[in-house]
C-alpha cells in the first residue's frame, strides 16, 4: 500500500483507497463511480472484491484489471487467479525510464476518498496538492 499510495499519483492517476468493511455490493458502486481502471486487491479480500466485480456485470461499467497482493511467504504463480499478482505486474510491465507526472496545477486531485455522510450514500472527497 505504500508503495500505491506514492505511485499512483506520480502516474497521473487518481488514487482510492475503498473501506474493507463495506459489503461487494457498496465497493461495486464506488468502482463504478470511480470507473476504476485497476483494483489492486489484497489476498485476504480476494473474494469480497470478486464479488464486487461480480456485480459489474448487470451494469455498463467495464471491469477493473485485478491484481492480487499474494502472502508473501506463500506465493506461488500456480495460485494466480489473475492476470497479475502484484510483482509480476511490476516486472512484466514496468518501466525502468520512466519519468513522474506532476500535476498541470493545483486543482488536479491526486486522491479521491469517499464518506458515507449522513444518507449512507457514497460521496467523493478531492484530495489536492498544493
Amino acid at each position: 500500500m505504500l508503495e500505491l499510495h506514492f505511485a499512483v499519483p506520480m502516474a497521473g492517476a487518481i488514487i482510492c483507497t475503498l473501506n474493507t468493511r463495506l459489503d461487494s455490493r457498496m465497493l461495486s458502486t464506488h468502482i463504478i463511480h470511480l470507473k476504476a481502471k485497476i483494483l489492486f486487491v489484497d489476498h485476504q479480500l480476494l473474494q469480497l472484491a470478486k464479488e464486487a466485480i461480480t456485480l459489474l456485470n448487470n451494469t455498463e461499467t467495464k471491469p477493473p484489471l485485478l491484481v492480487t497482493i499474494p502472502k508473501l511467504d506463500s506465493f506461488s504463480p500456480s495460485i494466480l487467479v489473475h492476470k497479475y499478482d502484484y510483482e509480476s505486474l511490476i516486472q512484466e510491465t514496468g518501466d525502468t525510464k520512466f519519468s513522474i507526472v506532476h500535476p498541470h496545477d493545483e486543482c488536479d486531485p491526486i486522491s479521491l476518498n469517499y464518506t458515507s455522510g449522513t444518507t449512507s450514500r457514497p460521496k467523493g472527497v478531492d484530495y489536492f496538492l498544493i
